[in-house]
């Protein structure tokens, strides 16, 4: 991808992520138990949008939930996998949240029940996602002829009346994941590092406070942390660890990612690119 489309996925990617990380709130502002509980719900449900000929009965918002009975478990062992932590690292952070009866334990693995506690804030959460992957896909620019075609057929997707949008944000759910998830794991190997590299890039990439563009690209630790909804002494002490890792620069106007510079070996802008490329995939197939 180009830089442009690059910085528009990655903005879409932060903008979206409420979709994740607005469970955070319920447990301290934890970000990793966001993801974790999110990641549980999106694999208990990823099945209903897996067959392209046949549309999912849980597509729009005038339909319910997913329900309980159509939601398959997913092994603690396969969900510390997908989010690429240790096994019993994932097991303690789970009781949290099966102590909080926000998920469930049964025997054949973990499921997250019909009955987001959100309430009606998520669909219109989801409402939301729909117009910022709509907007992404106007700025996006895919140099792959083919592959710049399926963008144009998710948009139109997107653009209807009657948009899909439980699917759409069930889709768009799986890829925040994906990213982040790749960003720590060809990293630090940190799902929170991988969490403030994408922000910290779309800081870089955002008007300053004054709404001029930044010198040498770069963002302070308070912008980025106000982004990510972290603290600042937490952003402060990991960025500063993404620095020694040589995941980032430290410049006289804040850091900025080395992997945004043209001059980068890093494989990041690979990892955002598969996953554009997946989601964009996945929604123009709906609309076949």
């Amino acid at each position: 991808m180009n830089l442009k489309t690059q910085i528009a996925a990655v903005r879409y990617v932060m903008t979206a992520q409420r979709l994740v990380t607005s469970h955070m709130a319920l447990f301290g502002g934890d970000v990793i138990d966001g993801f974790i509980f999110q990641a549980v719900i999106a694999a208990n449900i990823a099945h209903v949008d897996s067959t392209p000929d046949t549309p999912s009965p849980w597509a729009d918002l005038d339909t319910p939930q997913v329900p309980l009975e159509s939601r398959r478990p997913i092994a603690i062992s396969a969900l510390a996998a997908s989010l690429d932590m240790p096994r019993q690292t994932m097991w303690r952070r789970l009781q949290r949240l099966i102590k909080a009866e926000q998920i469930l334990q049964t025997p054949a693995g973990i499921l997250a029940p019909p009955g987001d506690p959100r309430g009606n804030a998520y669909d219109t959460a989801l409402t939301r996602n729909t117009d910022l992957l709509t907007a992404f896909l106007r700025d996006a620019w895919l140099e792959d002829a083919a592959r710049d075609g399926e963008r144009l057929a998710a948009l139109t997707l997107l653009e209807r009346p009657d948009a899909p949008h439980r699917t759409v944000g069930r889709l768009s759910t799986t890829f925040i994941l994906y990213v982040i998830t790749e960003f720590a794991r060809r990293t630090t190997g940190d799902l929170v590092d991988g969490y403030i590299q994408v922000g910290l890039a779309l800081a870089c990439a955002s008007p300053g406070r004054d709404g001029r563009p930044r010198p040498m690209a770069a963002a302070p630790t308070r912008d980025v942390a106000e982004l990510t909804g972290l603290a600042e002494e937490t952003m402060r002490r990991r960025l500063h660890g993404l620095v020694t890792g040589g995941f980032a620069e430290r410049t006289p106007h804040g850091y900025a990612p080395i992997w945004m510079s043209g001059d980068s070996a890093s494989n990041l802008p690979d990892a955002l690119s598969i996953g554009v490329t997946r989601l964009i995939r996945q929604v123009a197939r709906l609309g076949v």
